[in-house]
């Protein structure tokens, strides 16, 4: 009489001293996509513009100000009920996040000034003459009335 051969070896898992057998750990983690960190890029341009700080919008949406950073980076997927929460709280269509296409964001009111110093600063890198940087220091600080003479030009 001949042994059947089984194609595949298999073996039989051993129990522990408990009886339970050993559980085998799963990777569950699922690697982020472009989609994510563009999504992420587009929550974090749009809460810039509404004027909120990363704290501001992680207490609203009840989550830590490192799980909003992992979202804005990209590093941790979204939820589309999350993805919701958040364009609910920004204050724009849920479509906006997703799609490529700029988004038109009314600030509240408390948020224009910050706004505009956004504004501000980002044209500001745009500068590559240093004379002219020089200037626009000189008028910002005489336009904020800070005044200084240690280098012969207001603070």
């Amino acid at each position: 009489m001949s042994a059947v051969k089984l194609e595949k070896p298999f073996r039989i898992r051993k129990r522990r001293a408990t009886g339970q057998r050993k559980k085998i750990k799963k990777d569950t983690k699922k690697d982020t996509t472009k989609l994510d960190v563009a999504i992420g890029k587009k929550i974090r341009e749009v809460r810039v513009l509404s004027g909120f700080t990363r704290e501001d919008l992680s207490k609203k949406l009840k989550v830590s100000q490192q799980q909003l950073h992992k979202y804005e980076r990209g590093v941790n997927r979204i939820t589309v009920s999350r993805l919701s929460e958040i364009a609910k709280t920004l204050k724009v269509n849920l479509a906006d996040l997703i799609l490529e296409a700029p988004i038109n964001v009314i600030p509240d009111e408390a948020s224009e000034p910050r706004k505009i110093h956004m504004d501000i600063l980002h044209y500001s890198t745009l500068i590559k003459d240093h004379e002219k940087l020089q200037g626009v220091k000189i008028i910002v600080k005489a336009l904020a009335g800070i005044y200084s003479d240690d280098d012969n030009t207001i603070l």
